[in-house]
């Protein structure tokens, strides 16, 4: 939809008879949520939600203000431990941060969750789970949160930990099995209660929800991922992992890290998208609406491509304008070079050096790690004990791994033009919602559903025939005008031929003003073939469409598909990738048992197949969308299905 220009009106106006006009009310916008929401790395005239601040602020002609601001990098949703700890979060931070708690009621009270104001006296660059998201809703006061217009909302990648999932060096090969549990439980479960909590402070405001994007996609070039984990392996402590990389097979690494990174992000929209399809069918949590914005962020702009609207270097001192400042107000950032002396001389010699005394003077007048002053305190009355030794180079690797990644935090963030694609599809979808809002509310009251949001087919018929339409208000379900996540399920018959090398795609047929256009999405991870004594054979991360199997797909449409623009859906079984080749035996027929399809987290095909048979080239036949009515014929009804359902195991 365009957009109206509208000039903001000049407060304190004279009107007619010579009266003055009332300055108008501003408006009131709330941030919540991690670096995503901080802004990492950029100006703050460049971050997306003072970007979305001003472009609302014009759309209204009103002045915005963000009254309600506690984001941070590195902020989670509920305090959790990372996927390789075991350390309580809040006792981690009080240890690292023991200058923040003159008292132990300050301690009691951050431990209970009572009051996380003390790490707000964190630079809100340097990455921290605290102050927490829910923290940070939670302390709004009531009468201000009553008064708040829109409401913006990131969080979950620091409590799926994404550094971890999406990197080889952690659960090689079984990253699946892992992580799909706890990726549907925070990006489903633990959303949908933020957005609740979000809700419940801001009762009139229009929720955003961000989604995430995929740090490096099968774009990412090769040689350029190759030399990042070079400088990993190469640094003692690591700079943007949590621990050492150590890598034997490069290639395999590089291929296993685009499909973890492209699987992890896409398989977060699925049940982000269906936190917010869930909220928005429940009329308490829906309020004025709760609306999802994507990521700007493609194939193409992902980090290390060509063209990435990801900051995407890490080397030490990196380029983004915040670089200096987080540096500069990184607690105990300029004993970096003494700590990794220290840990060095630790590690090669038996005797305490000058060097560790100075540096242990110095992190006692700085409020150093707690545990950490501890231990080089002990070894320093016992430089023999090998226990203490060892304690005392894995806390000050620790320290200098979270100094080295706070300094580079803005890796992997969005730079100034994924910003600013955020800002846009929040500002565009913000406003079609209220233009839908507002057709729907027109209609009359007799006939709530009947709004066309074009001539033709009403919006009612519209959901019904794509089967979106739930059993409640139509404003539940306007946001699927916007398809964001598809997901997939296909099940495998026992009897399909092994060893299946061609691709699956799901093809979405589109028009739109005449024009077609076809989107294929690829639903199996990339194979390998590898060539052994001239005979090629193929290696599968999962056994994709193998014989009685469960295959999960999950697409991120990257904000380009609208559903009323779908003519058709198919399946199509790509070429044989080793037609003539000397290869090992493989399949090349695929026998689909079941195929269910889901939009936005809700099942919009669902069918069962009795005697599938299709080869290379061949389609199956979704038969979706239902054909538009012919006038003075309703539509068919689909019968609403549940949303947010648990993924089943990937085996059948």
């Amino acid at each position: 939809m365009a957009r109206t220009a509208l000039t903001r009106p000049n407060p304190g106006a004279v009107a007619g008879g010579g009266q003055t006009v009332a300055r108008p009310e501003p408006l009131r916008i709330a941030a919540f949520g991690d670096s995503l929401m901080w802004g990492q790395g950029l100006r703050n005239s460049e971050k997306f939600k003072n970007l979305i601040a001003r472009q609302l602020g014009r759309y209204h002609a009103k002045s915005p203000i963000i009254v309600v601001d506690r984001s941070r990098s590195g902020a989670q949703l509920l305090a959790r431990p990372g996927a390789d700890q075991t350390r309580d979060p809040r006792e981690v931070f009080i240890d690292t941060y023991p200058g923040l708690f003159p008292d132990k009621t300050s301690r009691r009270r951050f431990r209970s969750g009572d009051d996380e104001s003390p790490a707000e006296k964190i630079y809100g660059e340097v990455p921290s789970a605290f102050p927490t998201i829910t923290w940070q809703v939670e302390t709004v006061k009531s009468d201000l949160g009553k008064k708040i217009d829109v409401a913006l909302l990131t969080g979950g990648a620091n409590d799926i930990d994404f550094e971890t999932v999406i990197s080889p060096r952690d659960f090689p090969g079984e990253f699946i099995q892992r992580f799909e549990g706890e990726i549907a439980s925070i990006a489903y479960a633990t959303t949908l209660q933020s957005i609740a909590r979000v809700r419940s402070k801001c009762p009139k405001a229009i929720i955003m929800l961000f989604g995430y994007f995929a740090p490096f996609s099968y774009s990412s070039n090769d040689s350029k991922i190759r030399k990042f984990f070079k400088h990993e392996k190469n640094d003692d402590f690591g700079w943007a992992f949590n621990r050492i990389i150590t890598i034997i097979n490069v290639e395999a690494a590089i291929r296993e890290g685009k499909i973890r990174s492209v699987w992890a992000a896409s398989r977060a929209q699925h049940w982000m998208r269906a936190a917010v399809t869930e909220a928005n069918r429940n009329d308490a949590l829906r309020g004025p609406g709760v609306l999802f914005v994507p990521s700007a962020i493609d194939r193409g702009s992902a980090a290390f491509t060509n063209n990435p609207k990801l900051f995407d270097d890490y080397k030490h001192a990196v380029t983004d304008p915040a670089q200096a400042q987080r540096e500069k107000r990184c607690p105990r950032g300029g004993l970096l070079n003494d700590m990794q002396k220290v840990w060095y001389a630790v590690t090669t010699t038996p005797t305490v050096t000058s060097s560790f005394d100075n540096l242990l003077r110095n992190l006692k007048s700085d409020s150093g790690p707690a545990s950490l002053v501890a231990a080089m305190t002990k070894l320093k009355g016992n430089p023999s004990n090998t226990d203490t030794r060892a304690e005392v180079i894995d806390r000050l690797q620790s320290e200098i791994n979270r100094i080295q990644r706070a300094f580079i935090a803005s890796f992997v963030h969005p730079n100034a033009l994924g910003a600013a694609g955020y800002a846009g599809i929040a500002t565009r979808r913000y406003q079609e919602h209220l233009s839908v809002v507002s057709k729907v509310k027109a209609t009359r009251p007799e006939r709530p559903t009947s709004a066309a949001i074009q001539p033709g087919e009403t919006l009612d018929a519209k959901l019904q025939r794509y089967g979106l339409r739930g059993p409640g208000s139509i404003l539940a379900d306007i946001g699927h005008l916007d398809v964001d996540a598809i997901f997939v399920r296909s099940v495998t018959a026992r009897a399909s031929e092994a060893k299946f090398t061609p691709d699956i795609s799901l093809v979405v047929e589109t028009q739109k003003q005449g024009m077609r256009k076809t989107r294929e999405y690829v639903l199996n991870f990339p194979y390998n073939f590898q060539d052994i004594q001239g005979l090629t054979f193929v290696r599968k991360m999962e056994p994709d469409f193998e014989p009685a199997t469960t295959t999960l797909s999950s697409i991120d449409t990257l904000d380009q598909l609208r559903l009323d623009e779908i003519t058709d859906l198919y399946l199509r079984v790509g070429k044989d990738p080793l037609a003539g080749k000397r290869a090992e035996p493989h399949g090349t027929i695929w026998r689909p048992r079941r195929i269910e399809v889901q939009f936005n987290g809700v099942s919009v095909i669902d069918l069962t197949l009795p005697d599938p048979f299709v080869g290379v080239g061949g389609t199956v036949q979704l038969n979706f969308p239902s054909a538009p009515p012919l006038p003075g014929v309703l539509a068919p009804v689909r019968p609403p299905r549940r949303s947010g359902r648990p993924p089943s195991p990937r085996r059948a």
